[in-house]
This record gives C-alpha cells, structure tokens and sequence, in this order.
C-alpha cells in the first residue's frame, strides 16, 4: 500500500504540476519578500543621509500605489512625499490610509486627529473639524500614551470641556513629568491659577532632579529658569544660570535668558536722579550694552532701547541712544537689528535720509525681515521726495510674508493713498480701520472720506468725516481726563518699536 502510494505521488502528472506551480509560488513570495526588504533598507539609509530623491525612488516601488508594504511603509512613504514638497499626494495618500468616514490604519487616523487639532488651533473651532478630530482619535489615539492624552485634551478645549482636558493634561503629565512646564504655562493661558502654580511647583521639582543628575541638561536648566524667574527669585536665578554658563560655556539659550533677565532688572530701575554718580539713564545704558553683549541677536534689546528713546525727553540723552546703536553696528552687533532701530529712532527725529539710509542697509542684511521692508516703504512714500514705485514694491514683498499683518495693510494703503489710487487703497483701508485705535482711528476716517469722495461716494465719505470728528471729541475727553503720566508713552512711541507687531513709523 505504501509503494503504491509512493508511486502515485512520484509519477502523477497532476500532482506533479501542482507541486511545481506551489514551488514558483513559494519561491516568487520568497524573491518578493528579499526585494521589499532590500528596498526597505534602501529607503531608510536614504532618509538616514537626507537624500530625498533617492528616498523617494525606493519607497515608490516598495508602496507603489498604497496597495504594497507594510502600514509603517505607507506612512514613512507620506512623510517623504511631506518633506520633498508634494504635500497634495502626501494628503491624498493619507485620506487613503485614514478616511474621514471609516476605519483605516491607526497611525494614519492619529496623524491626522493632529492634523485637524493643529486646523482648529489655527482657524478655530467650527462643528465639522470637531467631529472629524474625535472621529479619528477614536481611531488612532486610543492607547494609554502621555501623547495621546495631549491629543485628547486639546480635543476636549476645543469643545469647551476644560475640566476634561485638564484630567487629560494631568494623565500625560503623570506618565512623563517633563510636561509640567508646558502644561504649567497652558493652565495660565486658560485662567486656572492654582492649577498653573501647582503644575509649575511639579515642573520645577522635575526640572531641579533632572539638573541635579545631569548638570549639563540645558533644556531643564533653561526650563527652571523661566519659572524663577516668573516669581522673581533673582538670587537663585543668578545662581543657577551662572553655573550653567560656567559648565556649558556659551551655551545659546543660556545667555539669551541672561540677556532677557537683565532687561527684566532694567524696567525695575526707578526714576532718575541728576545728581547721583550713577544716575538712572546711564544704569538704563550700561544694561542695554550687557544684555546686547550677551545676546547680540536679542530683539528685545531693540525694542527696550526704542521705547526708552521714545520716553525721553532729553535731547543729549536721545543722542546716546543713537550713538550707542553705531557703536554696536560697527561692533558688528546684530547688524540688521541695529540699522533698523537706528532708521526709526532717526525718522523720529525727521531725518529721513539717515532713515531711508540705515533702513537701506538692515534690508541688504537680513532681505527675509519683512518689518523692515515695511517701514522703508513707509520712509519711501511720506519723504520730501517720495519713491512711490519702491515703495509698493517692498509693502508688496512684506505683505506676501504675512498677509494678515494690520501693519503691513495700513502702509500699502498709505502708499496707493498717496499715489491717489483710491480705489486699490481702500480694501486695505477698511481692513485695517476695525483693528486701530485712538488717533490712528481718526486719521483713518479722514482718509476714507477723502477715498470716497474720490471715488464718487459723497454720501459715504460724510459718514466717515462724522466719525472722524465723534473719534476725535472722544479722545480729546478722554486724554484731558487721564492724569499726565511720567513716562510719556505714546501711540507713535509703540509704532517705532521694532518688532513684527509694531505699525508703520510715526509720522
């Protein structure tokens, strides 16, 4: 019986074929595994040496059309797509992985609960982003993990269930204590003070164990920093920071903080005494060289020094603020910053040459500073002999960087303004007229009734010219009803600050 078997199975044809056609499957599966692997491994040392195009080249043929390789495959392939620019086929590839209305890959569901999180924070919350962000939590973020609680707690904010998130905040936090800092600032945000200062006493107990086993950890030292310095504890701020600077040399963010700690101590100087050796203005002076000293990229330094300038009244004084910015430029300080503090604090004093001149040369150093292109189109267009052609083109290059910047919108209308192109000039005129105050707010009714009688609109420009004079009363009462303040701040002083929210220079 057994021979007769063996027979069978040696010399049936049929069995025979099955066998052989088995044995190519076998092997095909064989050959076909050895290829993704070896693609596998192409593609990762390609990403590991940053060669995107080769990275490219053997995911695409180990995922092909999203039908092969493994679920991580598929997503590392999203990532290359990401990173090498072709974010619609990246998309397009994840709503594959993870659709809005059913069950896909887990990690493809997570990725995108953070992309529709990071929407919500951006544009705020509307009925459909929430539920396609809780439907894919539910999807993709269900285990236990501190970064899944981080996702659920940001989901909970956005539909107002803030003591939801708060135990979600609190779950990760547990599991990784290093995000008591973070959550610690996050309380203060929303108005929860006692959970803000008992998160911030975790976060500085994490952050003194973690320096007390590895002095060298900069991230936590800079961490413990900031919350004492938030409470004022300078002496064991001075301590803790000139030991790191001691270990880690000139390590960055070290002495940016150092930096900022020294224009906090500036702020608190009282006011001047004339007859004191070391008077308040030259304390004021001598900080802002050691801050800029310690941080030569610090734009806080910048800001300060402009807002004191504003302040004074003393002509000497304004004199050495400005002495003291070329002294940095040709110390080589932070170059851009320092040319473009001096060209406002110079427009300020109506030279505008010298402004259109250090204005010129921050934007030849650093052309990617949009606020500067902004203010020297401004100089442009208001000078005695105004380049209205530059002018637009650079208010057209900022406003490109960041088309939401009321800033921005207020020079481009003053420069089509002044060139009587009314009709271009007005959108921005009424985009910008909401968000401004006080005079700027009167100035803007002015020019918004003569826009309109320019363009054929009596009945709309004596609209504005009526609340032009209803802003102008009001302000009138109100600043006669304020006590005179000592430090003469003033809207034009908050236009010349140097920063991306300040407002086109004073007039």
């Amino acid at each position: 019986m057994k021979r007769n078997l063996y027979r069978v199975l040696i010399y049936s044809p049929a069995i025979l074929a099955i066998l052989v056609v088995a044995g190519l499957i076998v092997r095909a599966m064989t050959t076909s595994d050895d290829i993704a692997v070896e693609y596998r491994l192409a593609a990762r040392q390609a990403v590991a040496d940053k060669d995107l195009e080769k990275a490219k080249f053997y995911y695409s043929r180990l995922v092909g059309a999203g039908d092969r390789g493994s679920e991580q495959d598929q997503m590392n392939w999203v990532s290359i797509l990401d990173a090498s620019g072709d974010t619609q086929a990246a998309r397009e590839m994840l709503d594959r992985l993870a659709p809005d209305d059913s069950v896909g890959f887990a990690s493809a569901h997570r990725q995108k609960a953070i992309m529709y999180g990071a929407a919500i924070a951006k544009n705020g919350t509307n009925k459909d982003l929430v539920e396609k962000l809780q439907f894919h939590l539910r999807h993709g973020a269900r285990d236990a993990t501190p970064e899944n609680d981080i996702l659920w707690a940001n989901y909970h904010l956005a539909v107002e269930q803030v003591d939801e998130a708060v135990k979600r905040f609190e779950s990760a936090a547990g599991r990784k204590p290093e995000l008591w800092f973070d959550i610690s600032n996050l309380y203060r945000r929303l108005g929860r003070e006692e959970d803000a200062a008992r998160a911030s006493t975790r976060a500085e107990a994490y952050a003194v164990n973690a320096i007390g086993s590895d002095p060298m950890d900069s991230a936590q030292r800079v961490r413990l920093l900031a919350i004492l310095a938030s409470q004022k504890k300078f002496e064991q701020v001075d301590a803790i920071l000139n030991e790191g600077l001691r270990l880690t040399g000139d390590d960055p963010a070290l002495r940016a903080i150092a930096s900022n700690l020294v224009l906090m101590r500036m702020e608190q100087i009282p006011g001047d005494d004339p007859s004191s050796e070391n008077s308040a203005d030259r304390q004021r002076m001598a900080m802002l060289s050691e801050a800029a000293k310690l941080n030569p990229s610090n734009p806080n330094v910048y800001k300060v020094l402009n807002a004191f300038y504003a302040r004074s009244d003393s002509a000497d004084l304004r004199a050495k603020f400005r002495e003291q910015l070329e002294t940095w430029i040709a110390e080589g300080h932070t170059v851009p910053l320092a040319h473009f503090s001096l060209g406002n604090l110079l427009w300020q004093e109506s030279d505008s040459q010298g402004a259109i001149f250090h204005l010129e040369a921050a934007l030849k150093a650093d052309p990617s500073m949009a606020i500067v292109a902004n203010n020297l189109a401004w100089v442009l267009c208001q000078s005695d002999d105004p380049d209205f052609e530059r002018s637009e083109s650079l208010i057209q290059m900022a406003i490109e960087t960041a088309p939401d910047n009321a800033s921005f919108g207020d020079t481009m209308a003053m420069v089509l303004f002044k060139q009587k192109k009314y009709a271009e000039a007005l959108p921005y005129f009424e985009k910008v007229l909401p968000k401004a105050t006080g005079q700027k707010k009167v100035q803007l009714h002015e020019n918004l009734a003569e826009v309109y009688d320019a363009l054929g609109q009596p009945k709309m420009a004596e609209k504005h010219r009526k609340e032009s004079g209803r802003k102008a009363e009001a302000e009138t009462a109100e600043n006669e009803a304020k006590p005179t303040e000592a430090d003469g701040d003033s809207a034009d002083a908050d236009q010349a600050e140097p920063t991306e929210a300040a407002a086109s220079p004073a007039e």
